[in-house]
């Protein structure tokens, strides 16, 4: 009854996130590890609010893993210019 149940909500989410095609990938890490995919998809929400796939490395978030690499260029920016305009 509970396995349904969690199915049922992770289908809704992939849906209202506008991505039924979601559904498509393993519901946990192992089972994504066992199946050889990069992401699975929980249905449940990441710490900063957003449903999204979450990669096998490191069980983030993609929408956090993105939001991350587009800060990453721009304190490289900042390092670079505070360590040699000095």
């Amino acid at each position: 009854m509970a396995e349904h149940h969690k199915e049922g909500q992770r289908k809704r989410q992939a849906k209202l996130a506008g991505h039924p095609e979601w559904m498509n990938y393993p519901r946990t890490r192992p089972r994504a590890l066992k199946a050889g995919t990069d992401f699975f998809f929980s249905g449940r929400m990441c710490k900063n609010r957003h449903y999204n796939l979450r990669s096998v490395l490191g069980s983030r978030c993609v929408a956090c893993e993105e939001k991350a690499q587009d800060v990453s260029p721009s304190l490289a920016a900042f390092m670079h210019d505070w360590l040699f305009d000095l």
